[in-house]
């Protein structure tokens, strides 16, 4: 007897290996195309411009958030990004390393919690400890390889998401473990809480999770209300205190949450924006076509939104019965809607991204796979004679289905990442299928910008611009800003300096508490630029030094100040801007080509070639650099060589 419990025991191990093996592999190869996908959308103020992520130590300097960037109050968040920082710099395989990891832990955590569940459930006895495995492999592989989770994982701001959900599961997972073991119960319900904790770090959905865990408690374990409470007493004060810490933080305005750019929408409006979303990241599971990066979804009236909020509110009638019953149906609806109420309830300036279904599609896959399985055995059940082919079409007929889906789904999200290789790859893609999302043309135009296609940028952001102006109260300030200062950027690269001149001022003339100071900062040395091409050098001159009292900071403000002094014949300030510019950006271009031409100039021609190498070090093609290597060496040439 012991033989056979040793031998049971073995297969279990072999089985666990395999699938935690099989998840590993799957997912880093799905994800394995997106180690270079580059910095876009927020990401250029979240890691870029954020000066709080350049030194990790003391290591709780890093959790200070500067206030301008868009994870405010999220510290655990920026502690991880001034790890990456500490790796690999503005290189970005390691912020897309870490993700990948984090998807990775989040998909093993699942199987782990579903695993666990269903070993722990009388109704699946009869699959034993190796079944209960494979099931809880095919949810956690469906889950982690569907292409709806790509922007929580290689969209790296989105690590807010991601690594919430990775402490969210760590919670359940915890407490599970603590409630099957008598001798650790105590150490595991700690642990859950400590995953709270870092989880409040990331981003404030984590709040659904103490309501959730009661829910699962008292629907799989069957106690009393008085007796769940009881059983975990610990547990349940911890995350009650984690909770309440939580929500005075948000209420004092300390999270990003409570810092939301000015929007549109009445509390009553954006609720009415929120049923045709909830159908479409619904749809978005069943069939994931169309992902885009961002929706740009504008307000839905009363009329086009009845029918979505009547399927809404059955959907929502139906868990609450379900709940009511302790049948597992009806917590996996209530998952999903509870993880999605922060941000379907509380008016957000975006109605709709994808990176909030990272957590709710959970439950919609296990149901549908729970809803296979059913139709598997009523099949098998209805056509097949004997138990025992029965049984064998039930395993074949698993097996192909999940190696089917597997496939569909692990090359669906290697294609959808895709996308990401290059800013301009990926907006062009949401600009075709949202062609109206007045912001996806802007940032599209600014990726074209970026490559160095300005005509072609034009036109997008004219575009942009366009839509943006006609739905002016559908668009947050910010947004204005940001097209205005790409325009006048675009003209300035065409050497329109009068048009760049009107557009930046036209970016200074918004006023919103929402625009961050590297923002203005930004717009306030364009416009010294535009303004020293048309002559205006004192005016010029004012905005290059506001921009730097703004923003001290700001390596691009520097270097462009130095550029300016250095062609007023002023190579001492020059050189000044140029080096505080090198000590925040050891690799800018600009700094290290204005620093070289000053050394030229000055007849200090080893140090001259030492930041022209350093240009060509970081552009290879740079023609300008090369060419002053060239000078170089013509200048250091004894007079009678040839």
């Amino acid at each position: 007897m012991s033989k056979e419990r040793d031998v049971a025991a073995s297969n279990r191990r072999h089985i666990n290996l395999l699938c935690i093996s099989l998840l590993i592999i799957l997912i880093a190869a799905a994800y394995s195309n997106t180690l270079k996908a580059p910095f876009i959308f927020d990401d250029q103020v979240n890691i870029v411009d954020n000066m709080s992520i350049r030194h990790i130590w003391p290591p709780w300097s890093a959790f200070h958030v500067s206030p301008d960037t868009g994870i405010t109050g999220r510290p655990f968040i920026n502690f991880t990004l001034a790890v990456n920082y500490a790796i690999s710099g503005d290189h970005v395989w390691s912020y897309h390393a870490l993700n990948i990891i984090i998807h990775i832990l989040a998909a093993l955590t699942l199987w782990g919690i579903i695993r666990r569940t269903l070993a722990n459930a009388d109704k699946f006895d009869r699959y034993g400890a190796s079944g209960t495995a494979w099931i809880a492999l095919c949810c956690a592989l469906l889950w982690a390889l569907h292409p709806l989770q790509t922007q929580a994982v290689t969209y790296l701001s989105q690590r807010c998401e991601s690594l919430m959900g990775l402490f969210f599961l760590m919670i359940f997972y915890c407490a599970i473990r603590g409630w099957q073991s008598t001798a650790h119960k105590r150490s595991w319900h700690l642990l859950a809480i400590l995953s709270f904790i870092l989880g409040a770090g990331c981003k404030e959905v984590i709040a659904a999770a103490p309501v959730l865990l009661f829910l699962f408690d008292w629907v799989f374990n069957k106690n009393s209300l008085k007796a769940t409470f009881k059983s975990s007493s610990l547990l349940y004060a911890g995350l009650a205190s984690g909770l309440v810490a939580e929500f005075l933080l948000i209420a004092a305005g300390g999270t990003s949450a409570a810092a939301t750019d000015n929007h549109p929408f009445t509390l009553t409006g954006y609720w009415l924006t929120q049923p045709p979303v909830i159908l479409h990241y619904i749809r978005l599971v069943f069939w994931p076509s169309s992902l885009v990066l961002d929706y740009g979804m504008d307000f839905t009236g009363m009329i086009e939104t009845w029918p979505s909020l009547f399927i809404v509110i059955v959907l929502i009638i139906v868990s609450l019965w379900l709940l009511l019953k302790r049948k597992p149906a009806g917590f996996l609806m209530a998952w999903f809607f509870i993880i999605l109420a922060p941000t379907s309830l509380y008016p957000l300036p975006d109605v709709a991204f994808e990176h909030r279904m990272y957590l709710p599609s959970i439950a919609i896959i296990i149901l549908i796979i729970s809803d296979l399985y059913k139709l598997g055995l009523f099949t098998s059940e209805r056509f097949i004679p004997g138990a025992d082919a029965q049984q064998a079409f039930l395993e074949k007929a698993s097996q192909y289905t999940l190696l089917l889906l597997v496939l569909a789904l692990a090359i669906s999200t290697y294609t959808r990442n895709l996308y990401y290789q290059t800013d301009v790859s990926i907006w062009a893609d949401n600009v075709i299928k949202r062609p109206l999302n007045g912001r996806a043309q802007n940032n599209l135009g600014n990726a074209l910008y970026k490559a160095g296609k300005p005509v072609d940028a034009l036109r997008h952001l004219q575009q942009g611009i366009h839509l943006m102006e006609s739905q002016h109260a559908k668009v947050p300030p910010r947004a204005m800003v940001t097209a205005y200062i790409n325009m006048g950027l675009t003209y300035l690269k065409l050497g329109e300096w009068k048009t760049a001149e009107y557009y930046l001022r036209k970016s200074l003339q918004i006023e919103s508490n929402n625009v961050s100071t590297r923002t203005r900062a930004r717009a306030h040395t364009n416009l010294g630029i535009a303004l020293s091409m048309l002559g205006k050098n004192d005016e010029a001159r004012l905005h290059f030094r506001q921009a730097l009292s703004l923003d001290p900071d700001y390596a691009d403000g520097h270097a462009n100040y130095g550029v300016f002094a250095y062609m007023r014949g002023n190579p001492k300030d020059a050189v000044e801007h140029f080096q505080k510019a090198l000590d925040l950006q050891p690799g800018h271009r600009d700094a290290n080509y204005g620093m070289g031409m000053v050394m030229y100039q000055q007849r200090r021609y080893r140090e001259a070639r030492i930041y022209f190498q350093n240009v060509v070090a970081v552009k290879t093609n740079d023609v300008d650099a090369r060419n002053m290597l060239i000078e170089l060496d013509k200048a250091e040439r004894p007079s009678g060589d040839h």
